[in-house]
């Protein structure tokens, strides 16, 4: 497993262009609540708070298709098979990609969005924000689970297509329940309180609600359960894929 953690990590870092775009694109994405307003540095987090959230909306909409590419990038070019005719364990493959090429990502992904945010809170306050580490914790959760689930994806599909799998997900169980559900709840009785848990499941909610709404015990157990959830769905699919050889 170990040996398999520094391969990954050396893969990550020998990748040049992918690594470098991908970390244009999370720089990019944190300063873009600046670039939209340039008097972002003279106000507090309270002010800022609508602002932050676009850096959240960026994480969902760019980071995932630029790291897809890298985690494929090795099926394609036939180098992550080495791992598997040297006789690893599937689960050692898988977990040693997760923990690189999702934890790891994950980790710098959350650390340069928050950046900004750190930087306005030390200079002029929270402006009255309160639950500052429950929002900052449950950012670092969306973070890992956009991450988390990149890779996975990625090591399911095992092509270049896994952004077209990734784009299909983010679509039809993110973005449209977000956009249809408050017009489906009338014609399918639901209460308010279950169509509001539904669309917790979703990363745009999460992200809105982490910025918006005060941090409750359902919103945490929520966000924590859709990451582990979801993440343990894609690892399923994955850990069948390679123990059955359905390898390009």
């Amino acid at each position: 497993m170990c040996k398999l953690v520094r391969a990954e990590v050396y893969r990550l870092f020998r990748s040049g262009g992918y690594v470098r775009v991908m970390l244009l694109t999370a720089l990019v994405m944190a300063l873009m609540p600046f670039f939209v307003d340039f008097s972002l540095l003279a106000k507090n987090l309270a002010e800022n708070m609508e602002s932050f959230l676009l850096t959240g909306s960026m994480l969902i909409m760019y980071v995932p298709f630029v790291s897809v590419f890298f985690v494929t990038a090795g099926y394609m070019k036939k180098t992550a098979y080495y791992e598997v005719m040297a006789g690893n364990k599937t689960s050692h493959i898988i977990g040693s990609k997760v923990l690189v090429d999702g934890v790891g990502i994950g980790v710098i992904t959350f650390i340069l969005a928050i950046v900004l945010e750190a930087v306005v809170v030390i200079k002029n306050g929270t402006g009255g924000v309160t639950e500052l580490p429950e929002r900052t914790f449950l950012f670092f959760v969306i973070c890992l689970h956009v991450t988390l689930l990149t890779v996975l994806v990625g090591m399911a599909v095992k092509h270049f297509a896994a952004a077209a799998v990734l784009f299909l997900r983010i679509q039809l169980l993110d973005m449209m329940p977000a956009a249809l559900l408050p017009m489906l709840a009338e014609k399918l009785n639901l209460s308010k309180e279950t169509s509001e848990r539904i669309l917790r499941c979703t990363f745009s909610q999460q992200i809105m609600d982490v910025f918006r709404v005060d941090i409750t015990a359902e919103l945490v157990i929520i966000t924590v359960a859709s990451l582990v959830v979801e993440a343990a769905l894609w690892y399923g699919i994955v850990y069948v894929t390679m123990k059955k050889r359905w390898y390009r």
